[in-house]
């Protein structure tokens, strides 16, 4: 974060404060980096609890810019690209014009995961979760008898999500099984959307203590 010319915080303004926001807030205190704080959702939210946050947080942090947004509308996000065009520094082109990512394919595939995972377990789980693509093998797959022109191209992914305690791994997986197949299920599609192909994936759930704390599961998990 030290590195960074700029960090935008993005809150979600019908939700409470909890403490996934405190930790967030306590790890950008000692942060000299200028942080903007967005707040997302204006458009369903009444002014006056609009102002309550922008209070509550004034007084947590000492934000560059606090910026009411909507990014479903639209609102103020021209304001908002004009301020962190305004506060990032010139300097000279260092990725090409197809270049999207500097991350692996395989990092990108975990954090869709691990997105999926969050958006379930969030309020459980907020940073005690990590998936590590362990196995993408290429198939093609043809019933017997088809033409070699109905071959139909599909992945074989292998992740593993690390929880840190025995009843997280319970909490991701679900009563029966129903909850890591939801987060299975929902990856899926937006695997194959992104590789285009189908999608075979294969979710392990694996508790490792204080995995945050690992060099070797950090270093894994950084190494993708």
């Amino acid at each position: 974060l030290e590195t960074s010319d700029l960090i935008n915080l993005l809150i979600d303004s019908t939700q409470k404060f909890g403490h996934g926001d405190q930790f967030v807030i306590e790890t950008l205190k000692d942060i000299s980096t200028p942080i903007f704080l967005l707040i997302n959702k204006v458009d369903i939210v009444k002014k006056e609890k609009i102002l309550l946050l922008i209070d509550r947080y004034k007084n947590l942090l000492d934000f560059k810019e606090i910026i009411p947004i909507s990014a479903l509308k639209g609102t103020q996000l021209d304001i908002l690209e004009k301020l962190i065009y305004e506060h990032l520094p010139e300097a000279e082109k260092i990725f090409s014009d197809d270049e999207i990512s500097v991350q692996s394919q395989r990092f990108l595939l975990s954090e869709i995961i691990r997105e999926k995972v969050l958006r379930h377990v969030e309020q459980e789980l907020p940073f005690v979760t990590a998936v590590h693509i362990d196995d993408i093998e290429d198939t093609n797959n043809s019933s017997p008898g088809k033409q070699e022109t109905e071959k139909k191209q599909r992945h074989y992914i292998k992740a593993t999500i690390f929880v840190e305690r025995e009843s997280h791994r319970r909490i991701v997986i679900g009563k029966q099984g129903t909850l890591i197949k939801a987060i299975g299920t929902q990856a899926r599609l937006e695997l194959e959307h992104i590789l285009g192909t189908r999608v075979y994936l294969d979710l392990w759930v694996k508790v490792k203590e204080k995995w945050r704390d690992s060099p070797n599961v950090l270093d894994l998990i950084e190494g993708q």
